[in-house]
């Protein structure tokens, strides 16, 4: 999974030619179901490509991170922000998509404003209790 979002940042920069995205990953990726693996991955193409469309920044970076039971998708960029008047009025599918994604985990979808100034979609879903196995997809 980590080669396949990494080979996701690495094609948008190249395609994009200004956008610089920078890929930092805190914890390793587990062994999940293909359609896990699947939904995480559309997921964070679809952050990555929300980004390029609105944010009109500079970079982007998507993070892995693993704590307390969950493993939360970040993507982040420095650009112009959504404020919650966008959020309300996004009649695009981009967004909606996200949110059921992360539900299809059985996590949750969050959209904020960073301290950069541009939007942060983090995207968590429990890890198992039991072993270092990701949750199946029921």
């Amino acid at each position: 999974m980590s080669t396949a979002i990494s080979g996701l940042v690495g094609t948008t920069a190249l395609l994009e030619g200004g956008l610089v995205p920078l890929a930092g990953y805190a914890a390793a990726l587990l062994k999940w179901t293909c359609s896990t693996r699947c939904c995480r991955y559309r997921a964070a193409q679809e952050a990555i490509n929300n980004a390029l469309k609105y944010c009109h920044g500079h970079h982007i970076w998507v993070d892995l991170e693993r704590a307390g039971g969950l493993q939360t998708l970040s993507i982040s960029d420095d650009g112009v922000g959504i404020g919650p008047e966008e959020m309300e009025r996004a009649a695009g599918l981009g967004l909606h998509s996200l949110r059921h994604r992360a539900s299809l985990l059985g996590g949750s979808c969050t959209v904020t404003r960073n301290g950069l100034g541009g939007t942060t979609v983090a995207i968590s879903y429990p890890l198992p209790e039991d072993s270092g196995h990701a949750q199946q997809m029921r």
